[in-house]
């Protein structure tokens, strides 16, 4: 026994000494790399300070460009997890957060779970994610009590003395720095300020989600915001001149003292002014045509009551609509054509030879190069509100006071279908209602969700409602009854929720750019059919195709 005893401490006593001599090895390689990083850190700050010194931009202790460099090692994946963190963790205080001893254990338990890695690597990794975190929460430290979370940085003077700077700042600091002004009150001044400089570098801030942020006090004169998230964005005193939204979702914007700049005031009208149009190329509006540049009348069209303007495609002829339509030769003021309708809406076909308009529960196609009528399209039970043709010109859209939506052949006058708009109604933010448009009551009110609802999609049988927004999950809902059918899981949060013409697919679209396919018909049992990358945009009418970009 004393034996078998001994030669298991015999086979023990060997490794616990590797084990040791392993630690001593960890040990000693853990302080040359940090010795290595003092070394190259001092070296690489050393030159940061000898640019500031001889720039001679900045007489503060702590200049922006100092703490610039010290989260230079930050990165999108490191910025992304902090993100993360705080909105899962409710965060309001974020230096306080990452200044508490415990949440950084925290965090850096979280971080590490993500990666599988040997002994010596999760070593490296710790280290640098330990010095990543210190970095960053000393530079939200020090630029929490700097200039540029004082004062307004959109000032010409000011931007004028960190211009040259601007190269050297790190794009992903700045838009973490944006984004924790949704987040943490204290920070809204430097985060408005990043998005400033942002805009003045020219950064593509198209696609990106900016959800909740909160900016003061700046100008984003001619931002590129296309296709962005700016669903619950706080913006008070922003000047916003020439900023384009096309594709931008904007659920739940409280924008106060928003500044335009007003390039001319134009008088001359005596009584209301009910619309307004441009011309394509700009340089006209209105019965009254202006100069733009000059703010000047160029031309008075004199007619009885306009109800409604259309420009022809190369501005040579004006429609306007009323009592009765006019057709005018812009450069001689004088009426080419007077056609005996009343109604609202008038549109030009892209070619500009056909004019579309409404006569009560009619819509008249006119030939603008003959001056004869071509067709009168009837299909509507109730006065037309609206027409459009399609870009290429061969169809026509209307729709009226019936909830008809008629499609039109405009060579040959004929139907080509209807849409019906429907008699339920779905909305939502936080819960999702059901309303009944006939009656104007809602008769279900959805509640499974803990944050923002993205995105609702009918099954093409009506049976079926599915919901997605801000949360890891998507819901199926029985449109009877209103009760939940399945939780549907996925990696991430839900940008947008489609079914195919079918029904027998269901795609999830993630923030993250990922779309998944799932078979509509064994949802519950979570069965996913493929996994891509990209925005998905539709499916085919077969339904056995999508379509997405990157």
């Amino acid at each position: 026994m004393l034996r078998h005893e001994l030669n298991s401490k015999q086979q023990i006593l060997p490794q616990l000494q590797s084990k040791q001599n392993l630690h001593k090895i960890l040990h000693r390689r853990h302080f040359k790399l940090i010795k290595q990083y003092k070394t190259q850190s001092q070296s690489n700050r050393n030159s940061i300070l000898q640019k500031k010194k001889n720039d001679g931009l900045f007489q503060q202790k702590e200049a922006l460009v100092d703490i610039f460099a010290q989260v230079k090692d930050g990165n999108e994946q490191i910025f992304g997890f902090i993100l993360k963190t705080f909105r899962k963790e409710k965060v309001q205080d974020c230096i306080g957060y990452l200044s508490d001893n415990g949440n950084q254990k925290q965090l850096e338990q979280q971080f590490l779970q993500k990666f599988n890695l040997a002994l010596v690597e999760m070593e490296q990794k710790l280290y640098n994610f330990r010095n990543q975190m210190k970095q960053i929460t000393d530079g939200l430290k020090k630029i929490k009590n700097h200039d540029f979370n004082k004062k307004d940085y959109s000032d010409e003077k000011i931007y004028q003395s960190i211009r040259q700077l601007i190269t050297i700042m790190m794009i992903e600091f700045l838009l973490f720095l944006v984004h924790l002004t949704s987040i943490d009150n204290s920070l809204i001044k430097c985060g408005s300020n990043s998005l400033h400089l942002l805009v003045q570098m020219n950064v593509d801030l198209s696609q990106k989600n900016f959800e909740n942020i909160k900016i003061s006090n700046t100008s984003l004169v001619r931002a590129n915001f296309v296709r962005c998230d700016l669903s619950g964005s706080e913006f008070d005193n922003v000047n916003i001149s020439g900023i384009n939204l096309n594709c931008a979702k904007l659920f739940h914007c409280k924008w106060q003292n928003i500044r335009v700049d007003q390039l001319h005031h134009l008088k001359g009208h005596l009584s209301q002014v009910k619309q307004l149009s441009f011309s394509p190329n700009g340089t006209n509006t209105s019965i009254r045509i202006w100069d733009i540049k000059r703010g000047k009348t160029l031309s008075l069209f004199y007619s009885s009551r306009i109800t409604s303007v259309c420009f022809s495609p190369n501005s040579s002829n004006l429609a306007t609509y009323g009592d009765y339509i006019n057709i005018w030769d812009t450069k001689r003021g004088k009426i080419l054509s007077k056609l005996n309708y009343n109604g609202q809406v008038i549109c030009y076909s892209p070619n500009g030879t056909t004019l579309a308009f409404n006569y009560i529960k009619l819509i008249i196609i006119w030939d603008v190069e003959r001056r004869q009528q071509k067709f009168e399209l009837c299909g509507h039970d109730r006065y037309v509100q609206s027409v459009c043709f399609s870009p290429e010109g061969t169809t026509l859209a209307s729709g009226g006071e019936d909830r008809m939506i008629y499609l039109w052949d405009v060579k040959t006058g004929k139907k080509k279908f209807k849409l019906r708009y429907g008699t339920i109604l779905v909305s939502g933010s936080y819960s999702i209602l059901m309303w009944n448009i006939k009656t104007r009551k809602n008769f279900f009110s959805l509640k499974g969700h803990g944050n923002y609802v993205k995105s609702l999609c009918f099954s093409p049988d009506r049976t079926t409602l599915a919901s997605g927004g801000d949360e890891v999950f998507m819901c199926l809902w029985e449109v009877k009854t209103g009760q939940i059918k399945a939780q549907l899981y996925c990696n991430n949060s839900i940008n947008s929720i489609c079914y195919s013409p079918d029904g027998s697919k269901l795609s999830l679209n993630g923030v993250d750019s990922s779309i998944l396919l799932y078979d509509s018909k064994a949802i519950e049992n979570n069965t996913q059919l493929n996994y891509y990358c990209g925005v998905f945009i539709q499916f085919f009418p077969d339904s056995k195709t999508l379509m997405s970009y990157d």
